[in-house]
């Protein structure tokens, strides 16, 4: 084997970009189907599921795509002649914004947009470095979604279909129990999460949500807000026993005295222990 021989032959397939790698990358672009950025459709329902990108993920995916290209095709279904996304709006807001023409799709079928939005999450759940309260967040609302198609598809005798996993409950099921199940946490953290998110701070739960504050310091700050009521509602009530006593006990040393009645005194107490 002459290897010096196979140096130079590889050198000069490389200055001609005929590279391993750049021959697997023209190999997958030719797999490729891809469409017109102009021709997809991005509907409310499947974006509103998806996290927010921090400023520096934005930046990080752009690179990656002025680097590479969009590697991963953007998953679609066909609806009434138009093709939705739902997955991959991040990467196609990139792409409009880098004025890229084209973008490669996958094309898949789902019954409904439930069966859609259930695909969806549990694609977002193999990501990684997720955090607790996104994992509890995306959890919670596929089990709403899971819940939502076993009672209809119990109604209608009908099954799920084939782009999601088979042996879904059809019954009522323990959402928080469940989501614990999904999200790999405690039962516990996600009935925390829970009455966090219904207490509508909006702020509070982003703050938990971006990793900014733990589960646990947001449900304590939320618990803690109606405590301060109570307790000043108890402290103004003792106020006023403690004004009173001393107002008694004024009186009464008075009436010992001989300067109060024991007719006013009588009318005193009366007024404070018969009511």
């Amino acid at each position: 084997m002459d290897l010096e021989k196979m140096t130079k032959s590889a050198l000069e397939q490389k200055k001609k970009g005929n590279t391993l790698q750049g021959q697997t990358k023209k190999q997958n672009e030719k797999r490729k189907i891809f469409i017109d950025v102009e021709e997809l459709t991005v509907d409310e329902i499947y974006r509103s599921l998806i996290r927010h990108q921090t400023p520096e993920e934005e930046y990080q995916l752009k690179k990656s795509i002025e680097d590479e290209g969009i590697r991963d095709a953007l998953v679609v279904y066909k609806r009434n002649e138009n093709f939705v996304v739902v997955d991959g709006h991040h990467r196609l807001s990139a792409a409009k914004d880098m004025k890229i023409a084209t973008v490669p799709i996958q094309e898949m079928q789902f019954a409904n947009q439930d069966e859609a939005r259930v695909w969806m999450l549990r694609n977002q759940l193999g990501r990684r470095n997720l955090g607790d309260a996104e994992r509890i967040d995306i959890a919670l609302k596929l089990t709403e979604f899971m819940e939502k198609l076993g009672i209809e598809n119990k109604m209608t005798g009908k099954n799920l279909s084939a782009n999601l996993h088979k042996g879904q409950k059809s019954q009522k099921i323990d959402r928080l129990q469940e989501a614990s199940n999904i999200a790999n946490v405690s039962r516990r953290n996600v009935a925390k999460y829970k009455k966090i998110f219904d207490s509508g701070d909006e702020k509070l739960l982003k703050e938990v949500v971006e990793g900014k504050k733990s589960i646990h310091k947001a449900h304590t700050e939320i618990a803690q807000k109606s405590k301060p009521k109570k307790e000043l509602k108890v402290v103004k009530k003792a106020k006023v026993y403690s004004k009173e006593i001393e107002t008694i006990f004024t009186k009464m040393e008075a009436w010992k005295k001989g300067n109060i009645s024991d007719e006013d005194i009588k009318n005193l107490l009366q007024k404070h222990f018969g009511k």
